[in-house]
């Protein structure tokens, strides 16, 4: 080799050293994989609070897109919602539901994880934590009643999402109103311009972005009635629904929505009870009657839930206040009408409360003279009933309120035997079987004949009434 040979060959190995170094200093800076430290948020230590947020640190910057729900697992099927931090590198789940007390849990954040040069997380990485007892832990707040409507007579509401929106009327036709903002326990005003006339016993769907009424008998003169209107609080306008092909007019009766329609069962003019009903398409503003082939038999004030498919309709009295404990389902698309089994159905009761969970219809409480601690469970899709158990349950009560959290039923106040009113609760988990009681301390007390609505953190409860319409609510946070 001569002398212009090795030139050549020192100048390439020299630019192959100064190449691999720059080379590998860029490979160690932007391809190391993720690591997470060892030791996670407290948060998901032992003892957990059943409605917390678990959260992992990372040990540097991520693709925020690539810590999400399909990345951040939590066991025995739980769902949740991810956020993360890119100031602290913290990412937390936010179960939907509440977790079991109790309860040993496993928390996994896979592979798919990346930093923000797209390099993945080091193999998957778990930890297990468990949840913290269940107790009678929980806080009351009362709510403002600055701006709140003067009378809750003749209630009908709706929850939006973010609001209740409350109308009433006093039984000389004053119009009464508001919207409620839990989170920043606030009143606003709402209109009465073409707002629908003075009644009572009408039912409200909410549509998800209008609320519509319908129906009722106006408290003073009795009559009654086939006209309703739709509210909407974004813009604060009421508008008329048609009355062409509307049903016959009726109160006492249910209405629930499908997503498009709202269908009208039921109710009585005070002299026939009615079997029928329609299905009426806000957008359109028209109504189309549903069949009354293999019906139930016509009732007042029947429980009645849509299931994504089907509309549930159960319980109820006839004009005697005899009660009915039979029910059917009706699948709009099809226009027919199923019986819904009697066997293991919980026994015919008045002024029990309904929560639908997504899966079941739970049924609970009620009574005359003497109540009801006992209730059911109904599965549509497979057309069977189950007991709820009787351990640990709150005492039996009637005029009571319910409402359904993701996790749990949640029910309060009422009256117990010989028409004492009560403020206790209890919290229902179908999954478990189970009952927790409710803390009693600053809770709304009285609380007879009063709505209660989730929030999504909380429990409304307010209106009602004890020898007074009170104008007044409470938050439960569990």
């Amino acid at each position: 080799m001569n002398r212009n040979e090795w030139m050549w060959l020192v100048i390439v190995l020299m630019l192959c050293v100064i190449l691999s170094t720059c080379g590998g200093g860029g490979s160690s800076n932007n391809n190391t994989p993720i690591n997470i430290p060892l030791t996670v948020s407290s948060m998901t230590q032992d003892g957990i609070g059943i409605n917390e947020s678990i959260c992992v640190q990372f040990s540097k910057q991520v693709e925020a897109s690539t810590i999400n729900s399909s990345s951040f697992l939590v066991s025995n099927n739980v769902t949740g919602t991810v956020t993360y931090d890119p100031s602290t590198y913290v990412a937390c789940f936010k179960p939907s539901i509440y977790l079991s007390p109790s309860t040993k849990y496993t928390a996994t954040i896979t592979s798919d994880v990346k930093d923000t040069s797209g390099n993945a997380m080091n193999g998957y990485y778990t930890w297990n934590f468990t949840t913290g007892a269940s107790t009678t832990s929980g806080s009351w707040k009362q709510i403002s009643a600055n701006g709140a409507p003067l009378t809750w007579s003749n209630l009908y509401y709706a929850w939006t999402g973010t609001d209740i929106i409350i109308f009433s009327y006093d039984n000389v036709g004053g119009q009464y109103g508001g919207k409620y903002n839990p989170f920043s326990d606030s009143w606003s005003k709402v209109s009465f311009t073409n707002m629908p006339s003075t009644r009572a016993s009408q039912p409200t769907v909410w549509t998800g972005n209008e609320m519509i009424v319908w129906g009722g008998s106006t408290p003073l003169y009795g009559t009654i009635l086939n006209t309703g209107g739709k509210y909407n609080p974004l813009t604060n306008v009421w508008v008329s629904t048609t009355t062409v092909n509307a049903p016959y007019p009726r109160y006492s009766n249910s209405a629930v929505w499908t997503g498009t329609e709202m269908i009208i069962w039921g109710g009585t003019d005070g002299s026939n009870l009615f079997n029928s009903g329609a299905k009426y398409n806000p957008n359109t503003d028209t109504w189309t009657p549903i069949t009354t082939v293999n019906a139930p038999t016509g009732r007042l004030n029947p429980t009645a839930f849509w299931t994504g498919t089907e509309m549930i309709i159960w319980g109820g009295t006839d004009q005697y206040s005899n009660i009915v404990h039979s029910g059917a389902k009706y699948n709009p698309n099809t226009d027919t009408w199923t019986p819904i089994t009697t066997a293991n159905a919980p026994t015919g009761r008045l002024n029990y409360t309904a929560v639908w969970t997504g899966t079941e219809m739970i049924i609970w409480g009620g009574g005359e003279a003497v109540t009801m601690a006992t209730g059911a469970r109904y599965n549509p899709f497979n057309d069977t009933w189950t007991a709820t158990t009787l351990t640990n349950a709150p005492i039996g009560r009637r005029n009571h309120s319910a409402t359904w959290t993701g996790q749990e039923m949640i029910v309060w106040g009422g009256y117990t035997d010989n028409s004492e009113s009560t403020c206790t609760g209890g919290r229902y988990n179908p999954l478990s079987d189970s009952w927790t009681a409710v803390t009693v301390t600053g809770g709304f007390c009285p609380s007879l004949n009063a709505f209660a609505i989730w929030t999504g953190t909380e429990m409304l409860v307010a209106g009602g009434d004890y020898g007074n319409q009170y104008h007044a609510g409470g938050m439960y946070t569990p």
